[in-house]
């Protein structure tokens, strides 16, 4: 729950008791009006009159167990190394390293997945012609990510294939993903800047992994973001 006061004497007002749950805004405003005389006060409650979308709920906090691995002297300095110039701790690097692996990279490989620089990246999406990505996107799309999700999931549904679109973002970095939901719609953006012929990739792309459960997404596109949009659920 999120609570927030706020106080502004110089006009005579006060807002308080804002409060913001999973699915109800209620909002009191209180009005004082002060003359020489008297006071009056004033209230409004517009509780549940407003439902705003609310960010998708957040994972909760995976468990942590001891464990110990002998290693490599120079895998350990080269860690504690990143470790110090990232100003995180040896081992919370590690179990970024490890995650990443367990997330991400060990489907990666069964793919045969390569990792150019961003800068190698963009310049190939720049020099090609949009129905040569058009006609990837929908051979790659109608593919990739049921391997992927199948591998590691055991399941192709909207969660799973959701989860496949933020793990690309998370451990391959093609776009920032952000989601918000509220009972009428999903949405999900993917802000990137490997301009517009990326946009046309991910926008076939998504249409072609849905399409695999018969599910027809809408998508909205600039040179910089494709907008994802699914009924609530």
């Amino acid at each position: 729950m999120l609570t927030a006061i706020l106080n502004t004497s110089v006009l005579g007002l006060s807002f308080g008791d804002v409060h913001l749950t999973d699915r109800i805004y209620s909002h009191r405003i209180f009005l004082s009006f002060r003359n020489q005389n008297s006071i009056t006060h004033l209230t409004y409650d517009a509780s549940k009159e407003t439902r705003p979308s609310l960010p998708a709920p957040k994972k909760p906090r995976p468990k942590t167990v001891p464990k110990s691995f002998r290693v490599d002297e120079s895998a350990l300095i080269a860690v504690e190394k990143e470790a110090a110039a990232q100003q995180v701790s040896s081992n919370t690097l590690v179990n970024q390293i490890l995650t990443q692996f367990s997330e991400f990279e060990r489907f990666a490989k069964r793919i045969n997945t390569v990792k150019p620089s961003s800068f190698v990246f963009r310049g190939l999406l720049e020099a090609a012609d949009a129905d040569k990505v058009i006609e990837l996107a929908k051979t790659a799309g109608s593919s990739i990510p049921q391997a992927f999700v199948t591998a590691k999931t055991g399941r192709v549904d909207i969660d799973s294939l959701l989860d496949h679109l933020r793990t690309l973002s998370l451990y391959a970095h093609l776009y920032e993903y952000s989601e918000n939901l509220d009972s009428r719609e999903q949405v999900a953006t993917l802000v990137h800047d490997f301009g517009l012929n990326w946009s046309i990739f991910l926008v076939h792309y998504i249409t072609a992994m849905f399409e695999q459960i018969g599910v027809s997404p809408k998508l909205e596109m600039s040179d910089r973001s494709v907008i994802l949009s699914l009924p609530g659920r």
